[in-house]
């Protein structure tokens, strides 16, 4: 069974690092509680993860607790969304953003696949 490894660092402050290990079956919402759980922020605040590109910019969408005009826009939902449905490169990246009223913005990279 595969493990994939993400690391996470802060937009500002790239000298805060962590790595965390999930599944491919996890979802978005899985990664995005073990991202809070290891910072020590509340998980249950509206957050999204963008699929991006190597300039980290913002792709498509997959939220946690999204406005209703995600929801009309059928923006993809963390709790529906399973890592590996959204992996298709070995560095994957996706920008997060944490908290829309008081936000901080996060790189997460694919940094290895173990096997």
């Amino acid at each position: 069974m595969a493990i994939y490894r993400f690391r996470i660092s802060f937009e500002d402050y790239d000298e805060i690092i962590r790595e965390i290990d999930m599944l491919p079956k996890h979802t978005f919402l899985d990664l995005h509680l073990a991202i809070q759980k290891n910072l020590g922020y509340d998980a249950e605040v509206s957050s999204s993860f963008y699929i991006s590109n190597d300039q980290w910019r913002k792709g498509k969408e997959i939220a946690y607790l999204p406005s209703e005009t995600k929801i009309n826009q059928k923006v993809s939902l963390m709790e529906n969304s399973r890592l590996n449905q959204f992996i298709d490169d070995p560095h994957q990246k996706f920008y997060y953003n944490y908290n829309f009223s008081r936000p901080y913005d996060f790189h997460v990279q694919l940094i290895k696949i173990y096997r």
